[in-house]
């Protein structure tokens, strides 16, 4: 209800919110039976200026209609829910309307005056929805109901933006005695939708599993379930909605048996502003006890106001393929997802796929996979190699001669694909013997990035071929980079939200150690990237997870974590590892893979800028072409001289080189050089030429029988790169004689506009 300004006097109100480049309308109207009420009428949406001020425009009015002229205090107020809720910004501004009432104000332009102060500062990230509440004056009630702002100022960020979530579970561990009962494992994970979800989540699961160390025939199955209301408590009864596929894991030895555990899934038709909760079912075949803890739950809510939300997918069957060859084969998952219309969705999709593997019995054997994919009709079973592989390939070794089974998991992130078209999804598998390993129960869930205007998706993918082995007790880094490497990484655009969803693939072997124990946790930092044992350092991430040798032979499998990162910083490089321990021996980790979904601000206009420098020197003294090697030095762990095209990019960049040239003390000669670029390898300091020149030939002379040093600049544009792409940057150098030109101190800046 309206407090009223004179005895008389009834406010009314009619609002026009101005914010963004889309062009809209606000319909909803408050109730018109009360005059105590506001009206709020039609207006278009415009750009305010400053772009980080929401503004709101507004007419006052007694309860004749007349104009109120007169200066009066208005409280703005903004909150995450239409009642009740969070206070998210609060402030209070004086206007004096126009001769008609209308007065305009921007929100924000006041910040820190609020009663009471609201919990966040000015600009909000408006990456959830947010409605706003006003009344006149700084005490009293607010009007009713509040103005959902919800499909005005997301153009600044994203209309469908997804809220992001990271939940570690403070459970004890679940020791599982179901014996052939199925029981909830109480994970106590939960997440509570948004307020303007579109009903449809992705979200990652990851726990540890401990297998009892009784009997080489013990199994133990589970099953992602999720419910609302109460969450299930260890060993309850079953309840929930089951999702996808249920997977097996039998140890195949009388030693226990530790490992990672991880899904991925979509989950549709939620309710808004609802706590969920998501567990595991499982049924063991004896009353032997595996033990289920360290649950992390990493979510993505799709939410949206007027524009495209993100497509969603998931997809799972019981497929079933015995692999008994020892050349890469085809597994026959038939998994598929078709692209959206290209007049909606940008045909940028991030994937997870999980499967069983079943070992064979009576042999010491391998098993090696990669994710590949294509189009036209998806491949049966066993046949021939076919598709186009996704990341690295990963190895599973039987430790012992007895029957073990085991799901797989990992993620990757495809960005380009052709609009409306059915893609299949499927794993290349080689054998180590003509022993039977069988593939089965795939599950793929799958996003694909909507197109909002100017608003572009930012999705990532990269994989490297580091291994590292270490015997560390007390804890180092497993998969950093040797001397000038790369390690994995990713660079938060200048747009950034601050916030990703990424999911973290390796492979960790194990030495041939009876009941080794290997334990590993995720982290990240910026700065220089850890070497391979380096001391351990970083932010580690969500919870610790265990693998264990069974037999005195080397074991390996693939493991997986999705996790969620918040308050990053713009324009920054980040490097992801895992923090190993050894109980005993060598422990190894290969094969690292990322990939990363970030939530990114819809600055207008958009763009991604770039810089990099290193102390790079290559001494050239050859009379024939060869690279300069610019790119060959690793600064932080990341090759410098490289920049990696945007998924929302054009392709087009424009990039400026400086670097300095050194001469020889020997009285004229030359050296020329050329701008020069590729993707791949990057060339060595006086390796063969490569790449793509571009531009002039440019031309250094000595003048004098001394050495003399100069500053080379060069901008150039390049078009049409391959978006998620990684190019280097480099000069092509020839030499007039085989005296010793020097370059180096090579810097560049990009910059890529959407």
């Amino acid at each position: 209800m309206l407090r009223r300004l004179q005895s008389k006097t009834i406010l009314t109100i009619a609002v026009l919110l101005l914010v963004g480049f889309n062009t809209g309308y606000f319909l909803p109207r408050f109730p018109s039976q009360s005059l105590n009420l506001f009206n709020l009428v039609p207006g278009a949406f415009a750009l305010a200026t400053p772009a980080n001020y929401l503004s709101f425009q507004g007419q006052l009015t007694d309860q004749n209609g007349a104009p109120i002229t007169t200066m009066k205090t208005l409280t703005l107020s903004i909150y995450d829910a239409l009642s009740g809720g969070n206070l998210i910004y609060n402030e209070t501004q004086s206007v004096t309307p126009d001769s008609r009432g209308i007065f305009y104000v921007q929100i924000g332009f006041a910040a820190g005056n609020g009663v009471p102060a609201g919990s966040q500062s000015w600009p909000l990230m408006f990456d959830l929805p947010y409605w706003l509440a006003v009344r006149v004056g700084v005490t009293g009630a607010y009007l009713s109901p509040r103005i959902s702002i919800t499909s005005s100022p997301y153009p600044l960020t994203r209309s469908s933006v997804p809220a992001r979530s990271f939940t570690t579970g403070a459970n004890p561990p679940c020791t599982d005695t179901t014996n052939g009962a199925a029981k909830n494992m109480g994970f106590g994970v939960t997440y509570t939708t948004s307020a303007s979800t579109t009903g449809t989540i992705y979200i990652g699961l990851t726990f540890d599993l401990k297998s009892p160390a009784v009997a080489a025939s013990d199994t133990s199955t589970w099953q992602l379930v999720w419910g609302t209301g109460s969450a299930p408590a260890c060993n309850a009864a079953p309840s929930g909605t089951a999702r996808g596929n249920s997977y097996i894991v039998q140890p195949g030895a009388t030693v226990f048996l530790e490992m990672a555990q991880s899904v991925g899934v979509t989950i549709t038709g939620l309710s808004p502003s609802t706590a969920h909760w998501f567990d595991v079912q499982a049924t063991d075949n004896s009353v032997n006890g595996w033990i289920y803890s360290k649950p992390v739950l990493s979510v993505t809510d799709i939410v949206s106001s007027t524009n495209p939300s993100a497509a969603t997918s998931f997809v799972s069957n019981a497929n079933t393929c015995n692999d008994v060859t020892t050349v890469a084969r085809m597994m026959g998952f038939g998994l598929t997802y078709t692209t959206g219309r290209s007049d909606q969705y940008s045909g940028d999709i991030y994937v997870t796929l999980t499967f069983q593997t079943d070992w064979p019995t009576n042999s010491i054997d391998t098993t090696k996979w990669q994710v590949a994919w294509g189009t036209s009709g998806a491949p049966a079973c066993n046949a021939g190699a076919t598709g186009t592989p996704v990341g690295k390939q990963y190895t599973i070794a039987d430790q012992t001669t007895n029957h073990l089974m085991e799901p797989q998991n990992t993620g990757f992130v495809l960005t380009g694909l052709t609009a409306s078209t059915t893609y299949w999804f499927d794993v290349q598998a080689t054998d180590s013997a003509t022993n039977t390993w069988t593939y089965s129960k795939p599950q793929m869930a799958v996003i694909e990035e909507p197109i909002l205007p100017g608003v572009p998706s930012n999705l990532y993918f990269t994989s490297d071929a580091n291994s590292c082995g270490t015997a560390s007790a007390a804890g180092v880094m497993g998969l950093g980079p040797a001397s000038g490497s790369v390690g994995v990484y990713y660079q938060t655009s200048s747009s950034s939200s601050g916030n990703i969803y990424g999911t973290f693939t390796f492979n960790l072997a194990t030495a041939a150690t009876s009941g080794q124990l290997a334990t590993w946790q995720l982290a990240f930092g910026i700065g220089a990237t850890p070497i391979c044992a380096a001391a351990a350092t970083g932010t580690l991430v969500g919870n610790s997870y265990s693998f264990n040798s069974e037999a005195a032979v080397v074991g390996g499998n693939a493991e997986t974590v999705s996790f969620v990162l918040t308050g990053l910083l713009k324009d920054t490089i980040y490097w992801f590892d895992v923090k190993m321990i050894a109980s005993s021996g060598t422990v190894t980790a290969s094969n690292p893979q990322l990939s990363v979904s970030e939530a990114t601000l819809g600055d207008i206009p958009h763009s991604n800028v770039h810089f990099m420098s290193t102390t790079a020197s290559c001494a050239d003294s050859t009379a024939s072409a060869v690279m300069g090697g610019l790119s060959s030095s690793a600064t932080n762990g990341v090759l410098p001289m490289t920049y990696t095209v945007r998924s929302w990019g054009t392709g087009n960049i424009q990039v400026t080189l400086n670097f300095k040239i050194t001469t020889p003390a020997i009285n004229l000669i030359n050296t020329q050089w050329q701008f020069n670029y590729g993707t791949g390898a990057t060339p060595a300091c006086s390796a063969a030429v490569t790449g793509t020149p571009v531009g002039n030939l440019y031309e250094q002379i000595t003048t004098a029988a001394a050495v003399k040093q100069y500053s080379e600049s060069l901008t150039v544009v390049l078009t049409g790169l391959t978006q998620g792409t990684t190019y280097w940057f480099d000069v092509r150098v020839t030499d007039s004689s085989v005296d010793t030109w020097t370059y180096a101190n090579p810097q560049i800046s990009v910059v890529e506009v959407a």
